[in-house]
């Protein structure tokens, strides 16, 4: 009798030890990059990368600290997208918008990434002499950045040759086959934007209905870029914040976050990969 207990708490201890091992690795698998325990189906929705088109110094400049803004308050990580737009002593970009860039780069990098989006926001952007001069301008201002942008998705084959050579990581490219892949650059293909027709000033698409093509994408490579202009958020009219819409996105980055989407910067996406 004695020897048949044993056996049956034996079986008993062995059950509940197995429990707990199977446990303790989905405990594991659910953790994310940043160490924060999330449910399965979280762990699972894959990585966000939003990036914010066309910021240009002394243009909606209020607009641009707004949307920005609004990703630092709900920690949803966020690319920008900064037209350089010239020599220093000809430059567009004004002190007010140079001093917003410098605080972000120096207390949110956490959540805002400072990205070059061309040069002069023109087709010949992909040279080398302007992505330098672009860089060195933002060197100029105590901001070293790694990723890159062509305007209107224009690139030579030599592009990203030329970015490696001057020390970028990434390009966000709309046609990755345009330029060469024997180098170190990572090219991120386009993906959705957030709006139902960009740079139209027009409406948003649902969250659900960005979702599905967010999904689209992650699911065939790992990860998705949701662009959005910053003009798009003007009443056309007044050139003043379309306040409705505004509020309309931040309940768009509220429903992408409590979905369980993984944030992150085009350079945290490219660091990522190292590890």
């Amino acid at each position: 009798m004695n020897s048949r207990i044993l056996l049956i708490v034996s079986i008993f201890t062995a059950i509940i030890m197995f429990a707990a091992v199977i446990s303790a690795v989905n405990y594991a698998m659910e953790i994310n990059r940043e160490g924060i325990i999330e449910t399965a189906d979280e762990a699972e929705k894959g990585i966000v990368i939003f990036y914010a088109d066309d910021v240009w110094g002394g243009w909606l400049e209020d607009i641009t600290q707004e949307l920005v803004e609004l990703h630092i308050e709900k920690e949803i990580d966020l690319t920008v997208g900064v037209i350089p737009c010239g020599m220093t002593d000809d430059s567009k970009m004004t002190d007010s918008m140079i001093h917003l860039l410098q605080n972000w780069y120096a207390n949110h990098s956490n959540v805002i990434e400072i990205s070059q989006q061309g040069y002069n926001h023109t087709t010949e952007d992909y040279r080398i002499d302007y992505i330098k001069e672009g860089r060195d301008l933002f060197y100029s201002w105590g901001i070293r950045h790694y990723s890159w942008a062509p305007p209107y998705g224009k690139v030579e084959w030599n592009t990203t040759l030329y970015l490696e050579e001057l020390g970028f990581h990434t390009i966000i490219d709309s046609d990755p086959s345009d330029t060469r892949d024997d180098t170190s650059i990572l090219v991120l293909g386009q993906g959705p934007w957030a709006d139902k027709e960009p740079a139209s000033a027009g409406e948003l698409k649902s969250a659900e209905e960005l979702m599905k093509e967010a999904d689209a994408f992650i699911k065939e490579r790992g990860f998705v870029t949701i662009s959005y202009y910053v003009h798009d958020f003007v009443v056309e009219d007044t050139g003043e914040l379309n306040e409705e819409k505004f509020e309309e996105f931040a309940a768009l980055l509220d429903a992408f976050k409590s979905s369980g989407y993984v944030f992150m910067t085009i350079e945290e996406y490219y660091q990522s990969l190292l590890i």
